[in-house]
């Protein structure tokens, strides 16, 4: 947009006090906010609405499975860690017993 064109789309009016104000034509600058772009008899904001739902769906199925996978991983964890400390008890205590042996 050059100065000429947005000289023609400035707004000019006078308050209750005598301030002029001069204002950009909203509509004229950014248009109504929807792009629309004509093709195969659908109108684009519509296609990507869709395929953007499509991907936040997906995208909530992933979060939703990874969700569960550390879950399971959290649990396995805590089941090796008890496991290993079970295991060091029976260590410790074999070690006693075959510390009262003599040969």
């Amino acid at each position: 947009m050059n100065k000429m064109e947005v000289l023609t789309n400035v707004q000019s009016t006078v308050d209750e006090n005598g301030t002029v104000s001069n204002r950009l034509k909203r509509e004229e600058l950014l248009g109504s906010g929807r792009i629309v772009t004509k093709g195969k008899g659908e109108d684009r904001p519509s296609r990507n609405v869709a395929s953007t739902v499509g991907v936040l769906h997906e995208t909530h199925e992933q979060l939703f499975q990874r969700g569960e996978k550390l879950s399971q991983l959290s649990e396995r964890s805590a089941d090796m860690a008890n496991q290993a400390n079970e295991f060091a008890r029976l260590a410790k205590q074999l070690n006693e017993q075959q510390k009262s042996r003599w040969f």
